[in-house]
């Protein structure tokens, strides 16, 4: 799928317009649009297609939350034809209430996309929308996580957590941290740290799973010490907490039969089982 307008294969938010179109309208899944010839080709930068993939999965995440605040704000509704201008007033919507992107640059941008889409009578409507959210100082209420779900999912889990249900949708849509694991077998975990430390990225040990490293901010995996060696990777501490319950003695046999890419089964290894 090469879109309609070739020229703006570069744009990271017109990228995700496309990306969303083909999710939306078209029922394709955020994996099998990434893995498509169409997107691998793209001459977007390694940072661009970063955004892209941020806003598209973003969209994916906030839209149970970002459809009904978008549609209570719009002047009449939208035609079929004119998913794209729905998507694009989505895109504007998401980079001013989640990733809280700078006014002039979320709007501004935005706008462009419905030229990009040579729908020049959508600029005013976006430019409006998206600056009465900002007049009106709209921020996502606070139950936001909440309206974040499909509403089956949400039934499901009051009906199946009662009282918990609350905490766990709120969390259910919030950031994980980034978190590395060290082969403490070859790698002294302080010593480590204190790589990081000079490298200028703050981390600290996790609190509960031996081994693992928390980031306070996110970064590029290339820029870590030791990464491009395999002394480092990067993986959920729930994950590394399941193959530490294990237990697993050195020259245990492990069968892992839903390996995919396999982190547990590389920290199994590690620790001298037969994986």
């Amino acid at each position: 799928y090469a879109g309609p307008h070739r020229m703006n294969n570069a744009n990271p938010r017109w990228i995700a317009l496309q990306v969303m179109l083909q999710v939306l309208d078209k029922g394709r899944s955020l994996d099998d649009v990434f893995q498509s010839d169409w997107f691998q080709s793209l001459p977007a930068s390694r940072r661009d297609l970063g955004l892209c993939r941020e806003i598209s999965f973003g969209l994916c995440r906030w839209y149970f939350a970002l459809a009904p605040l978008l549609e209570a704000r719009m002047p009449k509704p939208l035609r079929a034809r004119d998913r794209d201008i729905e998507i694009v007033l989505l895109i504007g919507l998401y980079q001013l209430l989640v990733l809280q992107t700078g006014a002039h640059a979320a709007v501004n941008e935005t706008v462009k996309l419905t030229l990009a889409q040579k729908k020049k009578w959508a600029s005013g409507l976006v430019n409006a929308v998206l600056r009465g959210v900002l007049r009106d100082k709209l921020t996502l209420a606070g139950d936001a996580h909440q309206q974040a779900c499909p509403p089956w999912i949400r039934q499901k889990i009051e009906h199946d957590w009662g009282e918990q249900s609350d905490s766990i949708l709120l969390a259910q849509n919030q950031r994980p941290p980034m978190t590395l694991r060290i082969d403490t077998g070859q790698v002294d975990i302080d010593a480590y740290l204190a790589g990081l430390d000079e490298s200028g990225i703050a981390a600290a040990r996790h609190p509960l799973v031996e081994g693992a490293i928390v980031l306070d901010t996110a970064c590029e995996v290339a820029g870590l010490p030791g990464f491009e060696q395999g002394r480092v990777s990067v993986q959920d501490a729930a994950a590394q907490l399941a193959a530490q319950l294990l237990i697993c003695a050195p020259g245990t046999r492990v069968l892992d039969a839903c390996a995919a890419p396999g982190g547990k089964s590389l920290q199994l290894a590690d620790a001298g089982a037969h994986v």
